[in-house]
């Protein structure tokens, strides 16, 4: 690109409103450049952009990233919803978004008082937004996660199966065609009993007959087609496909030199409340 071409660009791209790199965002999370939203998010750098970069970072880290890369994409996720809900009157996404990605440090961290914290954070999202399936289904997959992978640490953190099925059922209520939330019931039961697995066959046909409305949304179905179609399998395949599903798989003692501070712990900012 030629200087006055350049030039050009440049000034174009300042003079770019908000709202336009906002939308810009939205285009690229849509369309599956989640790198792109991300750096679009933070320029625009109000709540609805920083928002997305936060969800986008945590795509990248969950899904398409590796080693320390990921984990810098979590720092950065956790930090981008921190400056949303900090600004005041955040809607639920940021809250729930910011306390799973609290959730992941503490497991890279392999932190109890991390894995604690965490929950207070999930409970406090559902008590300011009680009608947001989102939010319950969030805390159900804590009860979930911590469940199957805490062993008899599960006790002491007070996670429990019972929990995690009665939340994804008042989840799954709230808000019936999400299909974060029907994923995260999905590998829930599929990681359970009998009973618990032939309830897994009948919420992956639901998800099997949802339409994808972003490429994040078609990474999940992606992902829930094979945990679905284990369920008739052997075990060990049902164990294989329920590892894949997992989001920030292997990031347990991952990158172990980068330091992090979450801005907040086990409560969000008093101020913060809904109007």
């Amino acid at each position: 690109m030629k200087a006055p071409a350049l030039a050009l660009f440049l000034i174009l791209t300042l003079l770019q409103s908000p709202a336009a790199r906002a939308a810009d965002a939205v285009g690229a999370f849509a369309a599956g450049d989640f790198a792109a939203a991300r750096t679009a998010g933070r320029a625009a750098g109000d709540a609805e952009g920083l928002a997305l970069a936060c969800e986008a970072g945590l795509v990248l880290g969950s899904y398409i990233e590796k080693g320390e890369a990921r984990v810098r994409s979590l720092h950065g996720a956790i930090e981008d919803c921190a400056k949303v809900i900090e600004a005041g009157g955040a809607g639920v996404g940021p809250y729930v978004k910011y306390a799973i990605g609290f959730g992941f440090e503490a497991k890279r961290l392999h932190s109890v008082g991390g894995a604690t914290a965490s929950k207070k954070l999930f409970a406090d999202a559902v008590a300011r937004f009680p009608d947001s399936g989102f939010a319950r289904a969030a805390l159900a997959g804590w009860h979930a996660n911590v469940t199957r992978q805490a062993g008899i640490g599960r006790i002491a953190l007070g996670a429990s199966r019972d929990e995690a099925r009665r939340g994804f059922m008042t989840a799954a209520r709230l808000d019936s065609d999400n299909p974060v939330i029907l994923f995260e019931q999905l590998r829930f039961l599929a990681a359970g009993d009998r009973q618990d697995r032939l309830a897994a066959i009948d919420v992956a046909a639901q998800l099997a007959r949802l339409s994808p409305r972003d490429a994040f949304e078609t990474l999940i179905l992606e992902k829930a087609a094979p945990l679905g179609a284990a369920l008739s399998g052997r075990e060990k395949d049902l164990d294989a496909a329920l590892d894949a599903a997992e989001p920030f798989a292997g990031v347990r003692g991952e990158a172990p030199g980068l330091k992090f501070e979450p801005p907040f712990r086990t409560s969000f900012p008093s101020s913060d409340q809904p109007e």
